[in-house]
């Protein structure tokens, strides 16, 4: 073997050792920016839960307007859509990124999550006005899980029972410590 042809091997194996090596470097990088994206998600999210921890008020329109959207006084309507506005915000943009393909089926909110959103009463109110700030596809997405929802539960309006949100607690104190509502003339 000549000096030429062991230098032609020896860029050969560098090529490829050079190619493997990026092709690793590529994959690495892919999995940083899918966990980086992940957790942008996750604090998008939480950061909306964590505004609600900390602001009683708030949590108490949210659990109000939840159960029952038209008897909240007008300024309470539009906090309560702006609050969920922002959150089916979050929630399409990941739903988005799954019909593409850049996130898996595991980072949508899980359907536990989605059916305690459109089960409530008072989300359905509200989703209404809200949801022509969503794209088409995603309201369509969210009109099928209502519909779903509420064909799962017909029977109990039957049943004459009260309707209660999931999102609700059986006893509020922060809602109940508050004057009593308006009643809509």
């Amino acid at each position: 073997m000549t000096l030429a042809e062991f230098s032609q091997i020896a860029v050969a194996l560098g090529t490829i050792a050079s190619i493997v090596y990026a092709a690793i470097q590529i994959r690495n990088n892919a999995k940083a920016l899918r966990a980086s994206a992940i957790q942008h998600f996750v604090n998008s999210f939480t950061s909306h839960w964590d505004e609600m921890a900390r602001n009683p008020e708030l949590s108490s329109l949210m659990l109000r307007g939840a159960d029952d959207f038209e008897s909240l006084n007008s300024l309470e309507q539009v906090r309560f859509r702006f609050a969920l506005t922002s959150l089916m915000r979050r929630w399409e943009n990941v739903w988005n990124h799954l019909n593409d393909g850049t996130r898996k089926d595991s980072d949508l909110p899980s359907d536990q999550f989605q059916e305690a959103i459109v089960s409530a009463p008072g989300f359905c109110s509200a989703w209404e006005l809200i949801k022509i700030q969503s794209g088409s596809a995603f309201a369509k997405h969210v009109d099928g899980l209502i519909m779903r929802h509420r064909g799962t539960t017909a029977h109990i309006g039957s049943e004459k029972t009260p309707k209660v949100s999931r999102l609700s607690a059986a006893n509020r104190p922060i809602a109940q410590s508050q004057k009593p509502r308006r009643k809509k003339k």
